[in-house]
């Protein structure tokens, strides 16, 4: 790595970088040092995307040593970060985190993925909720905690409340698939979708949530409706494995009367959605027969 990490110095017109470590066990806490104080002296990079999913700096040290010298991107406009199938990551880790985000002031474009990071939980999400509502020009947030299990619905409704602060904020797209998130979470989602009035992009996955079941998803269609200015709106879902006529038009209706929409995404991640136990129904037809000037796309795991 440290050869590697002095090479970077020889690109100083470099403007664009995607390092992906995932699997290296070689990689070490102190190797992400030498590559960020390389970085550091890189006048002209505005994006930078890590990949050390299943390296051997992915525990505590490394994200510490990565968030240390995150404190001097202070010109960096896209910043990805990825994580995931560890229980060496912990709330530790994600304080020491947020406390570097802000520094990275100019930042338009933040993903964060910390897939099957089980040792999570709502505590370190909070930190960086924390620290999300401190940018003043993020456009596009991406947080994706698959599989967290210990993360639940007080995740989703901090992040949102946070988003809500940042309002040049134009995308946002969540993935909480296997996570802890429930029916009565999604009864408070329109207290902040009310404040999130501006938002143009939205994506959002539960997909593996089996305590999200038929009224969850009423309560999430009725939320929609204050997103006056959505223009696109993906839902991944494996919500419930029965849900009811009344339920799919009262999605539709919500998608219906938002003005600004345009595009709409429905993908299904596991077995198909039924209305009741012994009948499927295609809800990208259902949704096509209200939406006729809207563009809907449905992508299934078992249909083309």
């Amino acid at each position: 790595m440290t050869p590697f990490a002095a090479s970077l110095k020889q690109l100083p017109l470099l403007h664009t970088l995607h390092l992906n470590f995932s699997g290296g066990s070689s990689i070490t806490p102190e190797c992400i040092k030498s590559l960020m104080n390389s970085l550091d002296k890189l006048q002209n990079l505005c994006c930078l995307s890590l990949d050390l999913m299943g390296c051997g700096a992915q525990n505590e040290a490394g994200l510490a040593q990565l968030s240390k010298a995150l404190i001097n991107f202070t010109k960096l406009l896209k910043f990805k970060l990825r994580f995931g199938g560890t229980t060496y990551i912990s709330d530790q880790g994600l304080t020491s985190l947020a406390k570097s985000l802000p520094k990275m002031e100019s930042l338009k474009d933040l993903d964060l993925i910390f897939e099957l990071c089980t040792q999570i939980t709502p505590k370190g999400i909070l930190e960086i909720s924390n620290a999300i509502e401190k940018y003043n020009s993020l456009q596009n947030f991406q947080l994706c905690l698959s599989s967290c299990q210990q993360v639940d619905g007080t995740s989703l409704l901090d992040i949102l409340e946070s988003l809500a602060s940042v309002k040049s904020l134009q995308s946002v797209a969540l993935d909480f698939s296997g996570c802890n998130v429930t029916n009565e979470d999604l009864t408070d989602l329109h207290l902040v979708f009310k404040k999130l009035h501006f938002l143009q992009k939205l994506n959002l996955s539960f997909g593996y949530s089996p305590k999200i079941t038929d009224p969850g998803l009423k309560d999430l269609a009725k939320a929609l409706l204050h997103l006056v200015s959505l223009q696109s709106f993906q839902f991944c879902y494996k919500c419930a494995y029965q849900i009811t006529e009344e339920t799919i038009l009262v999605l539709k209706n919500a998608l219906s009367s938002l003005p600004s929409l345009k595009n709409i995404y429905l993908k299904e991640a596991g077995d198909d959605l039924h209305y009741a136990p012994n009948h499927r129904v295609d809800i990208l037809q259902e949704i096509q027969k209200s939406l006729p000037h809207k563009q809907v796309s449905y992508v299934s795991r078992f249909w083309p």
